[in-house]
């Protein structure tokens, strides 16, 4: 029908987002992920109307065949007004996810809650349980969860390290390893022998690596004292964060490799003005597919900003008692980065996690809301 377009089958609007007003675009910039075809019919439309696309009738697409599908522009960044702090800063900030941050909040979990705390985690096609926080972060084969503790203290930062184990545990090389908030790479161990108490590791590119530190107080690489726990990253914190090698020395990155490139290109685009763009990052872990990678935890990003709430999907777990009321780690931490952000909306979890999050989705993807339009016709906004 003339004046009608559709999107093809399999392409919803969670694709299709513009940025808030930005230099040059007082109505912002079409935004897409550029791993899905949105159809000609709509690429056309969207370069035809010049008022959120480039001179050229550039739309900016950002990279997430990192994504198992859908891969949508909602499942990687949201955006979030804040209370700038110059005249001149942007009056946003930019949601991103974080496998990182979510590792040291279980982390962090485990060592003062024990590991017995609980966590509802799940993912389309995959699975839907509540798992304990050793399940989630410690790997276990033959029957045995594979954590132990440093024998010996190290008392420096040399890299690379020979670390003598308290308990012999059955360690491969290549497995990342987490030592107190320090991970380390297992390059050789001594003996063929199904355990061993000797292993060498290099400390630097895993931890060189990582950005955040919301978790973290200071480097993660550290001297240890005798008695740290030591204890093997699960596959899918280890790729989640640190991605694949392979015994020929090529890398697949992980999401969170992704997700920091991500970020790189969209704060160095010219013509964007987000070169000082605030990032609230959230805690989001992720479980690898053949197609690549899925939430497994509550996918905070997919939001749906409105009404002064970011309304995000519940993560159910770990949690903790404070004053009789249980306490969701992982909220409380997006509550608090919303605060440090001075953000103007705040979050407000609710839970769809059946009908939407295990169905590959999240509330942005169930949602919409009522806008309040423009004084005056977009067509002249613009101008």
């Amino acid at each position: 029908m003339p004046g009608y377009l559709s999107l093809p089958a399999g392409v919803d609007g969670g694709n299709l987002e513009a940025t808030p007003p930005v230099p040059g675009y007082p109505l912002g910039r079409v935004i897409v992920g550029a791993s899905m075809d949105m159809g000609s019919g709509v690429s056309r439309f969207l370069k035809a109307q010049r008022v959120q696309v480039s001179s050229t009738g550039d739309i900016l697409e950002v990279p997430l065949s990192w994504l198992d599908g859908p891969r949508h522009i909602d499942e990687a960044i949201s955006f979030v007004p804040i209370a700038p702090e110059a005249e001149d800063a942007a009056a946003f900030a930019l949601l991103a996810p974080s496998p990182e941050l979510a590792v040291d909040l279980l982390h962090r979990s485990m060592r003062t809650q024990g590991a017995g705390g609980t966590l509802r985690m799940g993912f389309y096609t995959g699975y839907n349980r509540t798992m304990t926080v050793r399940e989630a972060l410690v790997e276990k084969r033959n029957g045995h969860f594979l954590e132990t503790a440093l024998e010996e203290p190290v008392p420096d930062t040399t890299s690379p390290r020979v670390l003598k184990l308290k308990d012999g545990i059955e360690v491969v090389v290549g497995d990342v390893l987490r030592v107190d908030d320090e991970y380390v790479l297992v390059t050789q161990r001594e003996g063929d022998g199904q355990t061993t108490n000797t292993i060498e590791v290099d400390r630097l590119q895993v931890n060189n690596e990582l950005r955040d530190r919301h978790v973290v107080q200071g480097p993660r690489l550290r001297p240890h004292g005798a008695g740290a726990r030591v204890y093997v990253l699960t596959e899918r914190c280890r790729l989640s964060i640190f991605g694949e090698v392979t015994p020929g020395g090529t890398r697949f990155p992980g999401p969170q490799a992704c997700i920091d490139k991500m970020l790189e290109d969209l704060k160095s685009h010219q013509g964007l003005g987000m070169a000082n763009l605030s990032v609230i990052r959230v805690p989001v872990l992720y479980e690898g597919t053949e197609g690549g990678f899925r939430a497994c935890t509550a996918n905070f990003v997919n939001c749906l900003v409105a009404g002064g709430k970011a309304v995000m999907q519940h993560q159910h777990g770990p949690s903790r008692k404070k004053d009789d009321k249980e306490i969701h780690i992982f909220e409380e931490f997006v509550e608090g980065v919303f605060k440090d952000a001075k953000a103007s909306v705040a979050p407000e979890f609710i839970d769809w996690w059946n009908t939407l999050h295990m169905k590959g989705g999240a509330i942005h993807c169930g949602s919409n809301a009522k806008r309040k339009p423009l004084e005056v016709p977009w067509w002249q906004a613009w101008r």
